[in-house]
Order: C-alpha cells, then sequence, then structure tokens
C-alpha cells in the first residue's frame, strides 16, 4: 500500500507528465497553425471562352423628334412622357381655325371655276354638234374614195399581168390536151391492146400447164406416189390459173370499149381547153375598163377632199371655244390643288404618331403656341419639337470597342452584354454594325459597333449604361485550369502540380487563354491538381495571399495564345 509520500511522488510527476504533454501539444498544434495553405484545382474537361470587352449605352431602333406641320396653339396634348402610342395614333391637335378658313375660301373658288366650265362646254356643244357630224360625214366619205382608188390602182395594175397569165395557161391546157389526144391515138390503144393479148396467151400456157401438173398429181395420188397435200396445191394451182385464165378472157372482150371511152374522153378535153383559150383572149378588154375605173376614182378623191376641207374650215370656232374652255379647266386644277393645299393643312393640326413606339420627351405642353415644321424662312430644322419618339420594339448598344481589339470583331457575332441595372443577369445579341471610322477622345482610339439585343424587355431603358463581351474564341471539350494557375515568364508557360505532398514544377503549353480558365495543350493530363494559391499564415508575413507560386512568376492573368518552349 502506497504511503502519503509515494502518493505526492505519483501526484507530481503525473502532473509533470500532462505538462510536457499539453506543451507538446501546444508547440504543435502552433506550427501547424502557422504552415501555409496551398489552394489547388482539379485539371478537367471543359469549355474556353476568350472574350473583348467594351462599354456603351443602349439606343432604341429609331428616336424622332414629332413636329406638327401646322402651327398655332396646342389646342391638346394626349400623351405623356412614357406613354406607348401605336402607328396613326393622336399625339397633339393644333388650332385649325385659320387652316379652316382658308379650306373654305379654296372650296369657294374652285365651285365657281366648275360653274364657268360648265358654262363654256355647253356653248361649244350647242355649236359644233353639226359642224363635227359633217366633218366625220367628210372625213369618212374622203376614207371610202381613197380606199376605191387604192383599189382601182392595184386591180389596173394586176390586171394585164391576170390577162396575159390566163391566155398563156390557157394556151399550155389546149397544147397538154391535144398532145394527150395524139398520144393515146399513136400508142396508147395498140400497146394496150397487146398487153392485154400478152396477158391473156400467158394465162392460157398456165392453165394448161396447171391442167396437166394436176392430171398427174391426181394420177399419183391415186397410186399413192404422193401424199394428199402435193395434190391438193396442184389442185389450187390449177384453179388459179383457171380464175387468172376467166380475168383475160374479160380484159379481151372489153378492150376495145374502153380505149374508145379514152379516145372520145381525149377529144373533149381537147374542145374544152380551145374554148377557155379563145374566152382568156376576149377578156383583154378588161385592162382598159381597169384603167378607167382608177380615173374615175382620183376624180372621187379629189372631190372628197375638198369637201372634207371646207367642213374643217367652218370648225375653227369650235377650236376657239375649245380653248376657252381648256383655259378655264386650267383655272378648275389651279384652284383643286388650292383646296388639296389648304385640306393637307388642315389634317396637319392633327399630329399622329408615324410608327409604333414610346414617348420618351415632351417637349411642350396644352397652350403652347408652336412654329410650323415646313416654314420656308426658318430654314433646317424649323419648327417646334412636340415630343420625342422612340421605338423599343428593338434595343441596340453603341459600343466603343479598342482599336487593339477591332479585328476580333466581326458581323453576326455572338455578344453577351451585361447592363449595369442588372448586374446578376447576362443578355445575349449579334454585332450588327461595325463603323468604317474612328473616334479619338483623349488620344484613345475606339472604333463605334453597334450590337443588337435578343428579345428586349420593358426594364431596358434608352441611355443605360451596358457592357457587350464579344466571344471572339470557343473551345468545347478540352483541357482546361484556373487562369490564375498559369505562370508566365518571358512567354514560357508553367503550372505547379500537387502530387503526393510535394508541389512540383511542370513547363505546359496553353491554347485559348479565356476570361476565367486556360486550355491546356500540352503537359497537364486530366484529373491533375494544380496549385492555385498559397497562402502563407507565419507570423513574420502581413500579407494574407500571394498570387500563384509568388515572385517573378506570378499568375497569369490575362488572356492570350502562347506555348511551351
Amino acid at each position: 500500500m502506497l504511503t502519503g509520500r509515494n502518493k505526492k511522488i505519483i501526484l507530481a510527476a503525473a502532473i509533470v507528465a500532462v505538462a510536457v504533454i499539453w506543451i507538446m501539444v501546444a508547440r504543435a498544434r502552433s506550427a501547424k497553425d502557422s504552415a501555409p495553405i496551398i489552394q489547388t484545382a482539379t485539371v478537367e474537361r471543359g469549355s474556353v471562352v476568350s472574350t473583348v470587352s467594351a462599354s456603351g449605352l443602349l439606343q432604341p431602333l429609331t428616336t424622332i423628334d414629332l413636329k406638327s406641320n401646322a402651327g398655332g396653339r396646342v389646342d391638346t396634348l394626349a400623351v405623356d412622357v412614357g406613354s406607348t402610342v401605336r402607328a396613326g395614333q393622336l399625339i397633339a391637335k393644333i388650332d385649325p381655325t385659320d387652316s379652316l378658313t382658308a379650306l373654305n375660301q379654296a372650296q369657294a373658288d374652285l365651285t365657281a371655276a366648275n360653274a364657268k366650265v360648265s358654262q363654256s362646254r355647253d356653248g361649244m356643244i350647242l355649236e359644233s354638234e353639226q359642224n363635227v357630224q359633217q366633218v366625220r360625214q367628210a372625213q369618212d366619205a374622203y376614207e371610202s374614195a381613197r380606199v376605191r382608188l387604192a383599189q382601182a390602182e392595184m386591180q389596173s395594175n394586176v390586171q394585164p399581168a391576170l390577162t396575159k397569165s390566163a391566155i398563156q395557161q390557157a394556151e399550155a391546157n389546149y397544147r397538154v390536151a391535144q398532145q394527150n389526144l395524139r398520144q393515146l391515138k399513136i400508142a396508147g390503144v395498140p400497146q394496150g391492146t397487146m398487153q392485154i393479148k400478152s396477158a391473156y396467151n400467158q394465162a392460157k400456157a398456165a392453165i394448161e400447164k396447171a391442167k396437166r401438173n394436176n392430171d398427174r398429181q391426181q394420177n399419183l395420188y391415186n397410186k399413192g406416189f404422193v401424199s394428199a397435200g402435193a395434190f391438193d396445191q396442184a389442185k389450187l394451182d390449177y384453179e388459179t390459173a383457171k380464175a387468172e385464165m376467166d380475168s383475160a378472157q374479160s380484159r379481151m372482150s372489153t378492150v376495145d370499149q374502153d380505149y374508145d371511152a379514152q379516145v372520145r374522153s381525149a377529144q373533149a378535153k381537147v374542145d374544152q381547153t380551145r374554148a377557155a383559150l379563145e374566152n382568156s383572149k376576149s377578156n383583154g378588154i378588161q385592162d382598159n375598163l381597169r384603167k378607167q375605173d382608177v380615173i374615175a376614182a382620183r376624180a372621187a378623191v379629189r372631190q372628197a377632199a375638198s369637201a372634207l376641207a371646207a367642213a374643217r374650215s367652218n370648225s375653227r370656232q369650235v377650236s376657239i371655244k375649245a380653248a376657252d374652255i381648256q383655259s378655264s379647266r386650267s383655272q378648275v386644277v389651279r384652284d383643286k390643288a388650292t383646296v388639296d393645299n389648304a385640306r393637307i393643312q388642315l389634317n396637319y393640326t392633327t399630329v399622329t404618331a408615324p410608327r409604333a413606339g414610346v414617348v420618351l420627351k415632351k417637349y411642350v405642353e396644352a397652350g403652347t403656341i408652336v412654329t410650323s415644321g415646313k416654314s420656308s424662312s426658318a430654314g433646317t430644322g424649323a419648327g417646334t419639337s412636340i415630343v420625342e419618339l422612340g421605338d423599343l420594339s428593338r434595343m441596340f448598344v453603341l459600343a466603343s470597342v479598342d482599336e487593339t481589339d477591332i479585328a476580333q470583331v466581326r458581323i453576326g457575332q455572338r455578344v453577351n452584354i451585361n447592363i449595369d441595372a442588372y448586374p446578376d443577369q447576362v443578355f445575349q445579341g449579334k454585332v450588327t454594325k461595325i463603323d468604317p471610322q474612328t473616334v479619338v477622345d483623349q488620344n484613345v482610339t475606339t472604333i463605334p459597333v453597334t450590337v443588337e439585343i435578343f428579345n428586349p424587355d420593358v426594364r431596358m431603358k434608352p441611355g443605360m449604361n451596358a457592357t457587350c463581351n464579344f466571344i471572339a474564341e470557343r473551345k468545347d471539350n478540352v483541357l482546361v485550369v484556373p487562369s490564375e494557375a498559369i505562370k508566365d515568364q518571358d512567354g514560357h508557360y508553367s503550372v505547379t502540380v500537387l502530387s503526393q505532398g510535394k508541389q512540383i514544377h511542370r513547363r505546359v503549353k496553353i491554347g485559348i487563354a479565356g476570361d476565367e480558365t486556360t486550355e491546356i495543350v500540352r503537359g497537364l493530363k486530366e484529373g491533375d491538381k494544380v496549385v492555385t494559391a498559397v497562402i502563407d499564415r507565419s507570423p513574420r508575413k502581413k500579407q494574407g495571399a500571394s498570387g500563384g507560386m509568388g515572385g517573378p512568376m506570378g499568375g497569369m492573368g490575362g488572356g492570350g495564345r502562347g506555348g511551351m518552349h
């Protein structure tokens, strides 16, 4: 059993041990608390986007200062700032008193001018009806006489040739008929008779030969030396020869009657053509008759022309009346133009929206006296503006792009847009215009670029500040690391890889350097751990963190393209 002394010794030893352990734990904790913190990121596949940024202001599709083409007092102002209007909607009404008075006076003058035209026209009609009819009849008679003359001259010119041609044709027909008759008498009858007799003799010889062959084949068939087919063929040949013999005999019996009929027909043709020839020669008198027709037709034309000239001479008074009517009509045209102009001026007192939009500004109030926007004495920009109207159906950002970045901007390029009033939302758009002229402000050269916003809404107000991020380049499904992990030293890029608790310096080749991540082309593989920052917590260090590994090879920062050397 322990004594009191021993207990005290043991208690003291225990206290010492606890103190030693506490000191060791405190030292270890202090060492751990002062160790640097290493922040890392994993190499993985993702998307890299390189952008060019530029700031600008929101603008509507169009803005117009709406003016009145009529001067006077504004009796009604139907809109206010922020009012949404449609095309043709009433904006304001100007006092119409002066315009209405001018319209009434112009209409009265037009009525008087129309009455004068009617009076002059009735007088001319009464005086000219009979004369017009006479001129028309004389004109018709003259034209008819000219047509008859033309026909007579044509027939007179053609008739001699027709007569000569008819005689020549009749003579030719007569000669051909005579030749045909002689040919028929000399060669036709004997030759035809000879051909028929020759055909008869050939048919007679053929039937005798066919009969002998038929008798022989029948005898051989009866004795069984030939086939029934051979016998039938011989019999068929005999019957055919017999039919041809009958036909030849028939032609022999009628040959004389046929050729007598041909000779009579040829003789009749000769008589007919001789009579036609004599008739053609007797028609030669038509040549003189046609010449007499031409002389009579020319006399008729001269007579009709004299009658037409007399009728036209009597119509001069009608021409004078017509000139009076034309003068009155000219006055009507002038008065009508005055009425139309007065009506237009009256319509100008009603100011309507030329297109749909939103009222951005209001320049006047009801009761204000405004001047006409078409005043010839006030020069360019004349007239008092009533309201400013903007078309907000399409919204644009007019951004100022630095000249060093303009090469990366193109028409149709997609753009991410940040509006200062709505910092948590990114809007989409595209480049629609790149100005050809630069702008220099305080020795800074920029190029205005117009960006159209997709699907604008009512929150967007003209004049709001916006930042456009032009997507210059994009790659998907590539190895990426945070941009702060890249160190750049004279164009040589490297990263610090954390492997089994050790930091290893490794050269890499990069591709696109985006806003937040950078593409790794060579030097890393998916899943590697790279150091993005080292935080030193030792008491002697006063700064909380250092970018990358610190020193001259700090984080890369901006975008760019480089490679491993």
